[in-house]
C-alpha cells in the first residue's frame, strides 16, 4: 500500500477523494496526517480540534472488501476492526453504531466511509490528548505508525481477511451499549433505546429501517 504523509493537511479524507477523481492516485493507498486544518466528519462536521490526534485515510478497491459485507455497513465493518486494534494494544474503546469511537460516554474518535469509482475511501480520525472533558483521548502502548502498519496488515493479508458475519457476531454482543443513546437522523436526534441490530447492519426503530449511508 502507498503511503502518504503530511505534517498539516485540510483533510486527509478531501485530499485522498479529490485525488482518486483525478486520477493522481490509485488504490491501494493511505493518506496520513500529524495535524488536520479542516478534517471532516459525519454529517459535515469539522473535526474537534485535539492537542494530538491520528488523522488518516485510506482507500482500497471494493474487491479487496469480503464478500459478505453490505457496503452500506462498511464504517461498521473498519471500525470494529479499528477499534480492536486499539483495545488490543491497551484502549478501552467501544464503537457505537455506526462510526463513532467512544470511551465510556465520550467520543473519542470516528470512522467515515464513501464508496469513489470502484474504491472504498475510509477516514478515520482519534483524539490522543485532548483538554476538552467533553471528549476522551486513546491511550495507547504503541505508536500511530504501529497502529497503522497493524491496520495495513490486516487489509493486505488475503487469508486473515475477516468476513462480515465475524466481525458483525463480535459487534453484535456488545451493541447494548447503544441504549442509551441517540444519533442524527433527518434532521433531529433518534433515541437508540429500543433499536434491533439488523444481519446487514442496519438498525430497525419502530417500522424504519435506517442504514449507514454516507
Amino acid at each position: 500500500m502507498q503511503i502518504l504523509k503530511f505534517d498539516c493537511i485540510e483533510s486527509t479524507q478531501l485530499y485522498l477523494i479529490e485525488s482518486l477523481r483525478k486520477g493522481i492516485l490509485k488504490t491501494p493507498v493511505m493518506v496520513v496526517a500529524n495535524a488536520q486544518s479542516g478534517g471532516i466528519g459525519s454529517r459535515g462536521n469539522t473535526w474537534e480540534n485535539v492537542q494530538e490526534g491520528l488523522y488518516f485515510s485510506f482507500a482500497i478497491p471494493c474487491s479487496m472488501l469480503p464478500q459478505d459485507l453490505p457496503l452500506e455497513s462498511a464504517s461498521i465493518y473498519m471500525g470494529y476492526i479499528f477499534k480492536e486494534i486499539l483495545n488490543q494494544n491497551g484502549a478501552e474503546v467501544w464503537l457505537k453504531w455506526p462510526n463513532d469511537l467512544y470511551i465510556e460516554d465520550k467520543k473519542t474518535g470516528g470512522i467515515l466511509c464513501a464508496k469513489i469509482q470502484e474504491n472504498l475511501v475510509v477516514g478515520i480520525g482519534i483524539n490522543l490528548k485532548v483538554d476538552n472533558a467533553h471528549f476522551g483521548a486513546v491511550k495507547v502502548q504503541i505508536s500511530k505508525q504501529e497502529i497503522l502498519e497493524s491496520l495495513i496488515k490486516i487489509l493486505e493479508n488475503e487469508r486473515k481477511k475477516f468476513s462480515w458475519k465475524q466481525i458483525f457476531s463480535k459487534y453484535a454482543l456488545e451493541f447494548s451499549n447503544n441504549f442509551n443513546y441517540g444519533f442524527h437522523h433527518n434532521g433531529k436526534i433518534v433515541e437508540m433505546r429500543n433499536a434491533i441490530l439488523c444481519d446487514d447492519g442496519a438498525i430497525l426503530i419502530g417500522n424504519e429501517k435506517i442504514y449507514n449511508l454516507r
